[in-house]
């Protein structure tokens, strides 16, 4: 995706673990399942038991009992409905956020190469470097997958078969690691702290084809890494969203990919993504007061930056002077803007309000 020729690197690992969040998850469900099987197994044998006491009685030349005849409908209803439960946590489904779709999307995160510092490093600054010269991937600009691979604990994590036997989860390692990893199975696991569930009932659920913005949140990085941060975040496109409540995930692309390399989806969750407004909302979006202090998508590129507003803008008139027309000519629903940074002090820029979000 196009951006200022400016340097971005890594998160950190407390602000996004993408991985770890997924192996919770999964071994959450994991558990889930197994409780279910626990239960189909009583509810098989007090089922044969009833189908048995109720074969009895016929034997004997006595009428069927109303009595087991309900408890066995109760008992099969029962283990159906488990069935049908262990069935959605295991079998794989587009979009779903089944256990099969999990263990795909970790190990394609586990796979995904390092990219080296380097090839994202470029000089800081300058007019030339405020035009562009090409876009940035999203799979180069995104940069948890880097910080995932970097700040995960020794070795790779572990991958979680689905067997057909009763032991429907065993957990495997090919690192040193193995022995600390017991079956998903046994009693003695125990749940680790989803440190990482972000969801808030507050957070605004976003649907299918919504722009946002994937913030870089570089207020919780250090000074030092804040520095090779490139901008305040990207313009992306909402594909489909995954798993509910804390788990919920949005799969995102690149708004506007780089030809004729085609978008690379990526999940992140509702704490990274700031949406914005449709295009019909542009003449009802709150004043701008000139001055104020605003993230705005730079014109021609796909990367938001810092800006101050040099001319306030009000939604009564909403018109603002088109930078490279006449001094006549006006065009509708811009704000005058000035990125910081710029080399030359007095330029200005004009961006529609809708991409012109508040600076939290």
């Amino acid at each position: 995706m196009a951006a200022r020729n400016r340097p971005r690197g890594g998160q950190l690992k407390e602000e996004f673990d993408e991985e770890r969040s997924i192996w919770n998850s999964i071994k959450a469900d994991g558990r889930r399942v197994d409780q279910l099987m626990k239960e189909s197994d009583a509810l098989q044998e007090k089922i044969l038991d009833l189908t048995a006491q109720q074969k009895a009685r016929l034997d004997r030349g006595e009428e069927p009992s109303s009595r087991v005849d309900n408890e066995l409908e109760q008992a099969l209803r029962d283990n159906i409905r488990n069935l049908n439960e262990v069935q959605t946590l295991l079998q794989a489904v587009d979009g779903g956020n089944d256990i099969s779709t999990q263990i795909g999307i970790l190990s394609a995160l586990r796979a995904s190469p390092e990219l080296s510092s380097a090839s994202r490093a470029t000089s800081v600054g300058g007019k030339a470097g405020r035009e562009r010269q090409g876009k940035r991937k999203l799979t180069d600009s995104i940069d948890d997958r880097d910080s995932v691979a970097a700040d995960s604990p020794g070795g790779p994590s572990p991958k979680v078969v689905i067997s057909s036997q009763k032991d429907r989860l065993v957990a495997k390692s090919n690192s040193s690691r193995a022995g600390s990893v017991p079956a998903a199975r046994e009693g003695s696991v125990k749940m680790e702290d989803d440190k990482d569930d972000l969801g808030k009932d507050s957070r605004p659920r976003l649907s299918p084809q919504t722009e946002v913005l994937y913030r870089n949140n570089a207020k919780h990085r250090s000074s030092s890494s804040t520095a090779s941060f490139e901008g305040e975040g990207i313009l992306c496109r909402v594909t489909s969203v995954i798993g509910e409540g804390k788990q919920r995930r949005y799969e995102i692309i690149d708004a506007d990919p780089d030809p004729p390399t085609p978008s690379v989806p990526y999940r992140a969750s509702v704490n990274h993504l700031i949406p914005i407004p449709p295009p019909s909302t542009n003449t009802s979006l709150p004043d701008l007061h000139k001055g104020k202090n605003v993230l705005a998508l730079y014109p021609g590129t796909t990367t938001f930056y810092k800006a101050e507003v040099v001319a306030g803008w009000r939604v009564s008139d909403w018109k603002v002077k088109r930078e490279e027309g006449g001094k006549d000519e006006v065009v509708e629903n811009l704000v005058r803007l000035r990125f910081e940074g710029e080399d030359e002090a007095d330029r200005e820029m004009s961006v529609e309000r809708r991409y012109v979000l508040p600076d939290r």
